[in-house]
């Protein structure tokens, strides 16, 4: 039975391989999977990153906790990667009520102003997305 859904149209799927559990990088896995599987892989990572695309952060004392601020940069690139309009407006929605109220700091974390700078571009990215909505024509 799918435990999950395919990143490119939402059927049932099922996820094979988490990432965080093995030892090499997902460049090579994803490689490695493309290289055997051919068309029938999907790298999910690429298409995200492709959407938007984003530079790793420094990391220093007193910076904004690193979980937080990987799953809402990976909520926003989803979003423009395969959401449609109120996919989009969710995500820039969360990303602003986090950035009105305050992202966590943690004694090692990401550098504040790197994170601030790449979430208001990604919040503008998703307002400014809509184009790519359908229209309904009479």
């Amino acid at each position: 039975p799918g435990n999950a859904r395919h990143p490119l149209d939402g059927r049932v799927a099922v996820e094979l391989l988490d990432l965080g559990q093995v030892r090499e990088k997902p460049e090579e896995v994803s490689a490695a999977l493309t290289r055997y599987a051919g068309a029938r892989f999907t790298d999910a990572l690429a298409c995200r990153r492709a959407a938007f695309a984003v530079e790793e952060f420094a990391i220093g004392l007193r910076g904004y906790r690193t979980d937080q601020v990987d799953e809402l940069i990976r909520r926003g690139q989803t979003a423009l990667a395969w959401g449609g309009g109120p996919e989009r407006e969710s995500a820039r929605a969360e990303i602003e009520r986090v950035r009105a109220g305050g992202l966590t700091v943690a004694m090692r974390g990401y550098s504040t102003f790197q994170v601030d700078e790449a979430l208001l571009a990604l919040s503008t990215a998703l307002a400014e997305n809509r184009s790519t909505d359908r229209e309904t024509t009479s």
